[in-house]
């Protein structure tokens, strides 16, 4: 791709920012209002790798994508009796004189089309999972894209016909985030919700967070062990655990029968209940998530497999020919790379592109003769010359002892 205008609005910054602070001050988001967030060209590049991260991974435990629409008639979750519990939080529209809820979760969509499909027992167990937007009416939306109004999310389903099918599903789910989260370089904890009242178990998958937690987690003084408690709970045994701030990337939810029994979703031939467990993850938030463990004093570090590009070239207008030649080569060895073509110093081309936290610029400037190039890499000061002809292996693989942030070339 070609970067010629304003695409990507760069606001230099005189003060230390936090990773949150370069997503906006880099052009990856911009707010609109209160909770409602955009995503702009860099940040939807970024959002699209990390989705394409968890399709792969799904993939490869077998299950399949699926599509729904964002409106679902509220008399589905009427019928869960889950109305009740979302209430406070639902978007709602009025078509032709009927409700319909604006996807907060899909749980009830996915029963829905599971009971009218011409599914046989033996068909099961059944894995789908999407990757959509979702809408919650936040009241007191913050901390960016943590807590806001839209946002996108990703699910994993598992369907089956009885508990022992349902625990095999749910190591399924475990697997998937936990190398989804290792894939992305955001090592996660868990915490097992404590509910006295309820019989679905719930795992959420965290960070550790201070400045914008949130919720805390509790740690067992005895067994090291994290918790989620509702404030009753945890009063009782307070002295028994250490409390921390968090924020949850995903989480587990193992319904059983708990919604299907309601709508009245049974197992093909049978009068039992589909038993469902669901993964859900937040893509949105973790470009703050990352973006707040992964920046320095320029800018961004994004991992090398979510990064906007690979590569971005950067060239004075003498050897813009010669730029956009290396782009078709670095395309050709499936190198996504950026060509910086504006009409600004390449020093300033230099400050966006540690701003943005491309991992590598390659600089055809008046210190290289034609077909030599000087390397920069985001995490090292220190830059190397080449050729057009070693060109691509220096930028596969950097010099060893290059780098002062060992974790983010990984």
């Amino acid at each position: 791709m070609y970067y010629e205008n304003g695409l990507f609005p760069n606001t230099l910054s005189k003060k230390e920012c936090t990773g949150e602070e370069w997503l906006i001050s880099s052009g990856f988001i911009k707010t609109i209002s209160p909770g409602i967030i955009a995503t702009l060209p860099m940040g939807v590049r970024v959002l699209k790798n990390i989705e394409n991260i968890f399709r792969e991974i799904c993939e490869r435990e077998n299950f399949w994508e699926i599509t729904l629409p964002a409106l679902q008639e509220e008399k589905l979750w009427v019928k869960s009796g889950r109305i009740n519990l979302y209430e406070r939080n639902m978007c709602k529209t009025i078509l032709s004189n009927k409700t319909y809820i604006l996807n907060p979760t899909l749980e009830e969509a996915m029963l829905d089309i599971i009971g009218k499909t011409t599914f046989k027992k033996i068909d099961f167990p059944l894995s789908f999972f999407q990757i959509s937007e979702r809408f919650r009416d936040e009241y007191t939306p913050k901390d960016l894209l943590v807590r806001s109004k839209s946002f996108i999310l990703a699910d994993a389903y598992i369907f089956t016909t009885s508990q022992d099918s349902l625990m095999k599903g749910v190591a399924k789910l475990r697997k998937i985030i936990r190398k989804f989260c290792k894939r992305i370089n955001t090592p996660i904890k868990k915490a097992t919700h404590i509910n006295d009242s309820s019989d679905i178990g719930i795992e959420s998958y965290f960070v550790f967070a201070e400045d914008h937690k949130q919720f805390n987690v509790y740690k067992s003084r005895k067994n090291g062990l994290y918790y989620r408690f509702k404030s009753k709970n945890i009063n009782r045994h307070i002295e028994d655990f250490e409390s921390l701030g968090a924020i949850e990337i995903g989480d587990i939810t193992i319904q059983k029968q708990a919604i299907s029994s309601n709508m009245g979703i049974t197992i093909p031939g049978e009068k039992n209940f589909v038993y469902m467990a669901t993964l859900g993850i937040g893509i949105s938030r973790l470009l703050q998530i990352i973006a707040s463990k992964n920046f320095d004093n320029n800018g961004i570090i994004w991992p090398k497999n979510i990064a906007p590009f690979a590569v971005t070239i950067i060239c004075n207008k003498e050897r813009v020919d010669e730029a956009n030649a290396l782009s078709q080569k670095l395309s050709k060895l499936k190198m996504c790379n950026l060509v910086d073509k504006r009409n600004i110093s390449i020093a300033r081309k230099l400050i966006d592109f540690e701003m943005t936290g491309i991992p590598v610029s390659i600089i055809l400037g008046n210190k290289t003769d034609e077909g030599q190039y000087e390397i920069k890499f985001r995490t090292s000061k220190n830059n190397i010359f080449c050729n057009n002809k070693n060109v691509a292996k220096f930028v596969n693989k950097p010099p060893k002892g290059l780098f002062f942030y060992e974790n983010s070339v990984k």
